[in-house]
């Protein structure tokens, strides 16, 4: 193990090198550069990772490609045939600007992967087996509970969008609504795995799938994208499909996110209606077209590090981990403005000249907060998500469904975690564990198990 990291900290140490000396020599070069250096690194990460741990696919890769995805994505987009289509985010900003942020990018990456190779040394504290039964019931009544909490704020949003467009839907529904909402996937993910009939399985998988392709009709694509993208780490995960059924299944969820995320992208304007929404279904028929279209809007995300890049010092001062300490709030409703003081920390966006529209992203978080030390933060996120990725893996395999689901919320902040702050996963993480702790409780404590045995016979 030790080999490993030495190994990979001599490569990275090597392509930061290279990357940093083609800066000197143009900026056309030191983008084709960072391009291939790019790629080079994350097909090694990968092949490491798989030779070193004996995995190819985890809840930390969702994540390290996510990183590469929202930080290079335009980059990426810039190579293709419709380049000139686009208005690429690093063209906006100055050489100086651009080259700092791209190499403290590369850099947050590379380290980020550090924790990965330590996977096997991590010590997992295995729970007591579940009862299914009470897995059942906990799971049925999870979904009755946060159903009407996601379909309330899939009409509320899509209402108030079609009427004022998709920037009033920003901070319109959050907090406990939000967070509610997403008990319904927990539910749907324990009837899956609680149940052996395959059509109650697969009745379940396709709620799911189609629960996340309907929640992002709002506007806000990771509310969709994120529960699409485990759905397909449960398919993954679950040995007991056929290899055929896995890909045929994989590729319809790809295909179906793939064309929900290029219609809401096309339609997120200041206002839409229902002919934009046929005209970006008709052209979503090309999808190698609407592929590079979503690659170019998710790689936007790089602008926020080269906004703290470029102002920070002159429009705002570092934060010094404010926006990690006052996330703790976050959980909290913030009535009357009480809050304000956390929420203006927290969202570091809104201390950019503009920030119209302008997400997260855990990579200008940190820079924001430490600038160039910040580096230290990288090693820590990939660490906590290496933590999870290990717990979902080991308590899975188990059978310990129930343990399990308690990280269905937190996996989806962590997918979604480089284009988001650190708030939501302090949020999912914390909040939502303890909640669902609690109502997992109740539920035991309320249910007799001998009643239920007889009411739910063990063949279902």
């Amino acid at each position: 193990m030790l080999y490993s990291e030495l190994k990979y900290a001599m490569f990275s140490f090597i392509l930061i090198i290279i990357l940093i000396l083609s800066s000197y020599i143009s900026m056309h070069i030191f983008l084709n550069t960072l391009l291939v250096l790019s790629v080079i690194l994350l097909v090694f990460q990968i092949i490491l990772y798989k030779s070193v741990l004996n995995k190819k696919f985890s809840i930390f890769v969702f994540y390290l490609i996510s990183l590469y995805i929202f930080s290079f994505g335009q980059l990426y987009t810039s190579y293709t045939i419709y380049a000139d289509d686009f208005n690429f985010e690093y063209t906006k900003f100055t050489s100086s600007t651009v080259i700092n942020g791209f190499v403290y990018v590369f850099c947050f990456i590379s380290i980020s992967f550090f924790p990965a190779l330590r996977g096997k040394k991590e010590k997992i504290i295995m729970c007591d087996a579940n009862n299914t039964i009470i897995n059942k019931v906990y799971a049925f009544l999870l979904l009755l509970f946060g159903l009407p909490f996601l379909l309330y704020q899939v009409y509320v949003k899509t209402t108030v969008m079609l009427e004022s467009g998709y920037g009033t839907n920003l901070q319109l529904i959050s907090g406990p609504v939000s967070l509610f909402s997403l008990f319904t996937y927990v539910g749907l993910f324990l009837i899956y795995y609680s149940y052996s009939n395959k059509y109650i399985k697969f009745t379940s998988l396709l709620l799911f799938i189609f629960l996340a392709i309907i929640s992002m009709a709002g506007g806000n694509r990771s509310v969709g994208l994120v529960p699409l993208l485990f759905s397909m780490y449960m398919i993954y995960f679950d040995s007991k499909k056929f290899i055929f059924k896995k890909i045929l299944y994989l590729g319809i969820i790809l295909y179906c996110a793939l064309v929900a995320l290029y219609i809401v992208t096309s339609v997120r304007g200041d206002k839409y209606n229902y002919s934009d929404i046929t005209l970006s279904a008709v052209t979503a028929i090309n999808p190698y077209k609407y592929s590079i279209n979503l690659l170019y809007e998710l790689g936007g995300t790089i602008s926020n590090t080269f906004k703290v890049l470029d102002e920070i010092d002159i429009y705002f001062m570092p934060g010094y981990g404010k926006s990690y300490l006052f996330s703790v709030f976050g959980p909290i409703p913030n009535i009357n403005g009480v809050l304000d003081f956390a929420r203006n920390e927290v969202t570091y966006v809104k201390k950019f000249k503009s920030s119209k529209f302008a997400g997260g992203s855990c990579i200008a978080e940190s820079f924001y907060n430490f600038k160039w030390l910040a580096l230290v933060v990288a090693y820590f996120l990939a660490k906590l998500v290496t933590k999870i990725s290990i717990l979902y893996e080991v308590w899975l395999k188990k059978g310990k469904y129930i343990q399990t689901s308690m990280l269905v919320i937190p996996t989806f902040s962590i997918i979604w975690l480089p284009r988001d702050y650190f708030t939501s996963i302090f949020t999912s993480g914390i909040f939502s564990v303890v909640i669902l702790i609690f109502f997992y409780n109740i539920t035991k404590r309320l249910l007799s198990v001998s009643l239920y045995k007889t009411s739910f016979p063990n063949n279902i």
